[in-house]
């Protein structure tokens, strides 16, 4: 009969409760076998012939978890998974051994097994064998002084199957030879750190040890350490290049060769030192190109040319001056690859045009952070001009200077974009075009507030006061804190759209009760049935509650704003001076 692990375990009641001794092991079978269906027979076998204290030891001290087994193996009979571990088992010592000494994790192990299926025994067994060798152990505790993991090496190895003993102890060899430690030690020296380089080497599989060697030979010339040191002063870390030829291969030596050889020119580091005074970081340039394998060189070459145009530096010093960095346009094409050279140019052609940088200004100055802007459009890749062209028309200059012959919403703009932008999900033009004719081309094309300059000048304040606080109350949290923001946020400003609802409602109710004609009769709010606070409203119809008001309910509440103050003062902590200085602050 055929049952599951829970199955199988509620009807064992003596296994259950060996499992419950160590509670590490039930969950760990649990998720190995998950709901999978074996024979009683086999589960039978399988718990007689494991020693479940030793294997819950093992497990604790090595910290093997079940999916390190499950990587190995993918289909499996209950007779392989207990011959698995017992083979742990045996090699229980080694395993703590390297776990305790020099921090490998077998999960390491695992990785560079993955796919071996029926071979999976015999491989782990041999691997355990080649990192059990007094020889390897040394080689591991000299590459440990240099900072170097084994996690960073079995990353190389990552997938190399049934090959995996061999290619291990050939990695292991090429990083022990003397010449290649010292290579290793000029290279940390210079803060080349080895995972950079073994990032590009993955994916070689069995050729990993060639390639490694010959790598090695490229990064230990004289004429390429000089290049490095010329990068290094320009603030090029080699992450950045090796992000570029991230798993290249074995094709890796050559590529970093040539990318060696293009960033060395003298023509392309004054670029670059062009580049670095506009604080633009090759790692932006990199990320651009980040995995372009063997085509990496050709397309920095490329790129490096666009970027070195004095058109284009016009253009990217301009960007500057409006607080716009260029990590705002890589990141939307971040791995644009071969195309990068092509779509970054016809994108600095859009920024660069007067209507679009007329536009962006106009953005700055109503406080809006631009970089939300480049947000929207994360990753868009080649079609990323296209994309921010028409979203850039979405805001055209005629648009935003109607919204702003209202003063009143000024503050409530910047809030959109600041705050609800980032958080809305909007991705390309289309999402972003309806998000903004939602939140603000509603009031385009609605009666406005008018506040006549002829008022009160302290009515003025306080209605502008009721419709501000939640912006500049939720921008000083997003300020003061950073890393707890979205959900501070959310309390935050919940709370004050709580307290100037509150406000509003509390007026339409005191008029309403005294008078024929009650204020903001029209408005949503006033069908509220002046609940005083729903904690349930959302943001964004609270927004628009105490925005969509009026004329004749403003005029009304113009000529009674003594009574509003008196209103206001009697709600805790929203006096009208304690609201100007918040609002000001």
């Amino acid at each position: 009969m055929r049952c599951s692990f829970d199955q199988y375990i509620g009807n064992r009641h003596e296994i259950k409760k060996n499992l419950e001794k160590n509670p590490a092991l039930r969950p760990f079978f649990s998720e190995i076998l998950k709901k999978n269906c074996y024979p009683e027979s086999d589960f039978d076998n399988l718990f007689r012939q494991i020693n479940l204290d030793t294997l819950g030891s093992l497990i604790q001290q090595v910290r093997i978890k079940s999916y390190s087994i499950s990587n190995i193996l993918r289909y499996f009979t209950l007779d392989i998974l207990q011959e698995i571990l017992q083979v742990l088992l045996l090699n229980f010592k080694t395993l703590k051994r390297l776990n305790k000494d020099l921090g490998i994790e077998f999960s390491n192990i695992s990785s560079m097994l993955s796919k071996t299926k029926r071979d999976a025994l015999y491989v782990l067994q041999e691997t355990l064998k080649v990192l059990e060798l007094e020889s390897n152990l040394a080689i591991l505790n000299s590459l440990n002084s240099l900072g170097i993991t084994f996690s960073s090496i079995s990353s190389m190895l990552t997938q190399t199957s049934h090959n995996t003993p061999h290619a291990l102890q050939e990695t292991l060899k090429v990083l022990g030879a003397e010449s290649n430690l010292a290579t290793l030690k000029k290279l940390k020296d210079l803060d080349i750190k080895f995972p950079n380089i073994s990032s590009m080497l993955s994916g070689a599989k069995s050729a990993i040890p060639y390639a490694l060697q010959e790598t090695l030979k490229v990064l230990e010339l004289e004429s390429n350490l000089a290049i490095l040191n010329s990068l290094k002063g320009l603030g090029i870390i080699f992450s950045s290049i090796s992000n570029i030829l991230c798993r290249t291969g074995r094709n890796a030596p050559h590529a970093l060769q040539e990318t060696l050889k293009v960033l060395g020119l003298e023509s392309n580091l004054t670029i670059l030192k062009k580049l670095k005074d506009l604080d633009i970081t090759f790692s932006n340039i990199s990320g651009i190109l980040s995995s372009s394998g063997c085509q990496g060189p050709y397309d920095l070459q490329k790129i490096l040319k666009v970027l070195g145009l004095e058109s284009n530096l016009t253009t990217l010093k301009k960007l500057k001056d409006l607080d716009i960095i260029f990590s705002n346009i890589s990141s939307m094409l971040y791995r644009v690859g071969s195309n990068a050279p092509h779509t970054l140019q016809k994108t600095l052609k859009v920024l660069g045009g007067e209507s679009n940088l007329a536009t962006l200004k106009k953005l700055k100055d109503l406080g809006i952070k631009l970089s939300n802007i480049f947000y929207t459009l994360s990753c868009a890749g080649t079609s990323a001009p296209d994309a921010l062209e028409k979203n850039l028309k979405v805001l055209e200059v005629s648009i935003l200077e109607k919204l702003t012959t209202w003063k009143i919403y000024d503050s409530y703009i910047s809030y959109i974009f600041n705050h609800e932008l980032p958080r809305a999900g909007v991705r390309m033009p289309d999402a972003f075009e309806k998000f903004v004719n939602r939140k603000i081309n509603l009031y385009c094309n609605s009666q406005k507030i008018y506040v006549n300059n002829n008022h009160d000048n302290g009515m003025n304040e306080t209605l502008h006061i009721l419709t501000n606080t939640l912006c500049n109350q939720a921008q000083l949290i997003d300020k003061s804190q950073k890393n707890n923001s979205e959900e501070l946020l959310s309390q935050t400003t919940n709370k004050k759209v709580m307290q100037v609802e509150t406000t509003v409602t509390l007026l339409d109710h005191n008029y309403s009760c005294n008078t024929t004609d009650p204020i903001l009769m029209h408005s949503p709010l006033y069908h509220q049935n002046v609940m005083l606070v729903d904690a349930t409203t959302d943001i964004q119809e609270t927004d628009d509650d105490l925005n969509i008001l009026e004329d004749r309910d403003v005029n009304y509440i113009l000529q009674r704003h003594d009574d509003i103050n008196q209103l206001l003062e009697k709600l805790p902590g929203n006096n009208i001076e304690d609201l100007l200085s918040q609002t000001h602050n």
